[in-house]
């Protein structure tokens, strides 16, 4: 009889214990968005090698300069860039840096929709929806995040933005699955979470062309006050979803091939 009684309070208590860890796990995880930012902490520059569609383009990303010359063109396929490509590569600097005033990532988590999927010793994983940042947005009703937490660190070690079914942005448009994947180091002493691979995939129908991308990215990281070099990632991308930008805007672009534009 007492057994039976002892393991009826285990059972009681099982769940209690366990809303209490959630509750617990939450509030690191919602401590940890207030600061969060998906190129990483601010300071660090980096050389960027992008090869997407035939075409390998190094870029450097400066945070010590000015606004609209942060980013600098070095390479295209192998070579010096000609003038008009300078040219042109400034105009596109120029429209990315003006979308600096962009919502940020967490303000596009609807939190009253965070869900825990997964709970471990060291991390959990948690599911939301996505909220429209703006009149219009046909997006991010068809879209969730899932985010990776790393509880010793109390770091968000992964975030995935994915489409939750098919959907038409705007007229003409198909898209049937869209993944992205952002991934973080874990802080040590010498250096904070850095932004380590974006990993996109795209695919869908815009009018009578299929929109499938691939990009393939690599960051080399420079801390402040000009510490060595760190080669951190290897990511593949198809668009702009690659951080430095400011604040993240989802935003499918068809006219320029299907692409995602972010912003940090």
């Amino acid at each position: 009889m007492r057994l039976a009684v002892a393991f009826i309070f285990l059972a009681l208590a099982l769940p209690l214990s366990s809303a209490f860890a959630s509750d617990d796990a939450r509030a690191d995880l919602l401590a940890a968005l207030k600061t969060f930012r998906t190129d990483g902490p601010r300071g660090w520059s980096f050389t960027q090698i992008t090869e997407s569609g035939g075409e390998k383009r190094v870029e450097r990303f400066d945070p010590a300069q000015p606004e609209f010359t942060r980013w600098s063109l070095l390479e295209l396929n192998g070579r010096v860039p000609t003038t008009d490509e300078l040219h042109d590569y400034r105009q596109k600097v120029t429209r990315r840096s003006s979308a600096t005033n962009a919502p940020h990532l967490t303000n596009q988590f609807d939190l009253s929709s965070l869900e825990l999927v997964r709970d471990s010793a060291d991390r959990t994983t948690w599911r939301c929806r996505l909220q429209p940042t703006e009149a219009g947005d046909a997006t991010a009703e068809h879209l969730a995040a899932t985010l990776i937490f790393h509880r010793p660190t109390h770091t968000i070690e992964s975030v995935e933005i994915a489409s939750t079914e098919p959907f038409a942005p705007t007229l003409g448009v198909k898209i049937t699955e869209l993944n992205t994947t952002l991934t973080y180091s874990l802080p040590d002493a010498d250096r904070p979470s850095l932004l380590l691979q974006s990993t996109t995939r795209l695919r869908g129908r815009a009018f009578l062309l299929q929109i499938p991308r691939r990009r393939h990215v690599r960051h080399l990281h420079r801390p402040p006050k000009s510490r060595p070099s760190i080669n951190l990632s290897v990511a593949t991308s198809p668009s702009e979803w690659l951080a430095p930008h400011s604040a993240v805007h989802l935003k499918i672009n068809v006219l320029c091939g299907g692409s995602f534009n972010a912003i940090d």
